[in-house]
């Protein structure tokens, strides 16, 4: 999808119940090949109003700085280079060709 748009990510942020499982964690940027952060909090909608609230009262200079200040990662997991390597393999040659097995069934 970010190709269609001419977009790129470099890293992706977790928050709610799964990014509270390191493996699950893990496996995303084992999957993405990104690094993932995990934030400190448990509640990001609260976060993302008291956010908008610093920006409309300027507490601070801007939406990066409100960011910067108020946003805490407390994990990064790395990619295992040859767990990603493995998820592609199982992309490139079974989910890519699953529709030509699946569509006959399904129909």
């Amino acid at each position: 999808m970010l190709s269609e748009i001419d977009e790129s990510i470099n890293e992706i942020v977790v928050v709610g119940g799964g990014s509270k499982s390191d493996l699950m964690v893990q496996m995303i940027a084992d999957l993405f090949g990104l690094p993932v952060h995990r934030l400190e909090g448990s509640s990001q909608a609260c976060l993302g109003a008291t956010i908008c609230v610093c920006h409309y009262f300027t507490i601070y200079q801007d939406f990066y700085e409100t960011i910067q200040s108020l946003v805490k990662k407390t994990q990064t997991f790395m990619l295992n280079q040859q767990n990603h390597k493995r998820y592609n393999q199982i992309n490139d040659h079974v989910v890519k060709n699953i529709r030509s097995h699946t569509d006959v069934i399904l129909k």
